[in-house]
């Protein structure tokens, strides 16, 4: 599967380079660190329909780069990925599920609709819309 989730991440976040773009330096760093991850995939009619990376991260199991096929989306596969992570969770006496959006892509409320809070937010180095300007990180977390 990891061919087919690698491709519906690839066009999911293709969508969102129109609103911001990673840092070229910082995002090299962040591929590097992904060792550790685990991948899981939802699976619709046999075909993957969406993706996320996951790894436990001191009390908590945090997400990277869920991303949703454009025709599955709103159909329940995000909170069935996000679900099977939080009962991860739970099955290792962790606390919660976390994950970071950027607020400019209006991600935020699609995270808190599967019951995730704000916990903080700040400008990040990490990441500039695509002519250069801030955008704003968001830390997320959703108890178990």
């Amino acid at each position: 599967d990891e061919p087919a989730a690698l491709e519906v991440s690839r066009k999911a976040f293709a969508e969102l380079r129109s609103v911001y773009v990673p840092s070229a330096g910082l995002a090299d760093a962040a591929r590097q660190e992904s060792g550790g991850y685990a991948r899981l995939v939802a699976e619709v009619g046999g075909a993957v329909a969406g993706t996320v990376s996951w790894a436990v991260d001191g009390d908590r199991v945090h997400l990277r780069a869920l991303a949703v096929g454009r025709d599955h989306r709103r159909r329940g596969v995000a909170r069935a990925l996000v679900e099977h992570c939080a009962a991860l969770a739970r099955g290792r006496g962790l606390r919660a599920v976390s994950a970071y959006t950027m607020r400019e892509t209006g991600n935020l409320p699609v995270f808190e609709r599967l019951g995730f809070a704000v916990v903080s937010e700040k400008v990040t180095a990490a990441a500039t819309t695509p002519a250069g300007e801030p955008v704003t990180e968001v830390y997320l977390e959703r108890p178990v």
